[in-house]
């Protein structure tokens, strides 16, 4: 299927965000799905509670629009994680969810 390359950049992609409410430790599974394979996504962690980064991990393309990342959050909190495209900043609109990150 060949597509306009306008398509690509006039930010009609629609990302969703798929990661656990909760996870029991640091590890979280965040995956991503978009009608497009071609972007280079990216996620990053927030503390919601205080603030703190815990970092930035490029996803991988898994293909036919699906990608994934094994995130690890730096300690127990709610967490936002926001996914983008560094890249195409303004035309890809990031998409955030929140995790509660437990005691393990």
């Amino acid at each position: 299927m060949t597509r306009d390359p306008r398509e690509f950049l006039d930010g009609r992609h629609e990302l969703t965000v798929d990661v656990p409410e909760i996870v029991g430790g640091t590890d979280c599974l965040a995956g991503v799905s978009v009608d497009d394979d071609r972007l280079l996504l990216s996620a990053s962690a927030e503390d919601v509670e205080m603030g703190g980064s815990g970092g930035r991990t490029i996803l991988r393309n898994h293909g036919e629009g699906r990608y994934g990342a094994r995130l690890t959050l730096p300690s127990p909190g709610t967490w936002r994680v926001t996914v983008g495209d560094p890249v195409n900043m303004g035309r890809i609109h990031e998409v955030s969810s929140v995790v509660l990150v437990a005691q393990p």
